[in-house]
């Protein structure tokens, strides 16, 4: 456990304390979520695969003006 878990830990009977901590796990679970979209987007324009969804965004972006770049030369 870290220190921001044990923090949380000790102050969650405090309702202050308990909103922070909620909005922080959200916040977690979110970022997580993201994250393996984007894994998964990744592994599928490796394969090939179209990114429909926009799963990875703008991280692969410069990768792909690069490529386009050197196809032109």
């Amino acid at each position: 456990m870290n220190d921001l878990e044990e923090f949380f830990e000790r102050h969650q009977n405090e309702e202050v304390f308990a909103g922070i901590e909620k909005r922080y796990r959200k916040s977690l679970k979110n970022l997580e979520v993201k994250t393996w979209k984007q894994i998964d987007g990744i592994q599928g324009v490796i394969k090939g695969e179209p990114d429909e969804v926009d799963r990875v965004g703008g991280i692969l972006m410069t990768e792909r003006e690069e490529i386009k770049h050197n196809r032109q030369k």
